[in-house]
């Protein structure tokens, strides 16, 4: 098996962009900045401030994949519903989690 100079948690960090040692000096600034708010000054211009709120909204969430004992019956109802909204039973599931953990998946009675 071959062996690499990275460790596993920096193998994890290049691929969302860091480079070993880079997360560090990340914390620093980070930490400085927590320490002397003076030195920052706030965004004015609209567009760079939009540029900003555009790369917040354009960068991906990680995603975790998990796997779920579910009884049959259950799956299908999911299956059935999903395919009445014309998307992957995944996504609906997705999306009910989403909501749930959110507060805004409210029980009706």
């Amino acid at each position: 098996m071959p062996t690499t100079k990275y460790s596993a948690r920096d193998q994890a960090l290049m691929k969302r962009g860091f480079l070993p040692g880079e997360e560090k000096e990340l914390i620093e600034m980070i930490e400085d900045a927590e320490a002397h708010p003076e030195d920052w000054k706030p965004i004015t211009d609209p567009k760079v401030l939009q540029m900003f709120v555009d790369a917040a909204h354009n960068t991906p969430i990680a995603r975790t994949t998990i796997s779920l004992k579910v009884p049959n019956p259950t799956l299908s109802n999911f299956r059935i519903k999903a395919a009445q909204e014309g998307i992957p039973y995944q996504t609906l599931l997705s999306s009910i989690m989403k909501k749930y953990s959110e507060g805004r998946l409210v029980e009706r009675k």
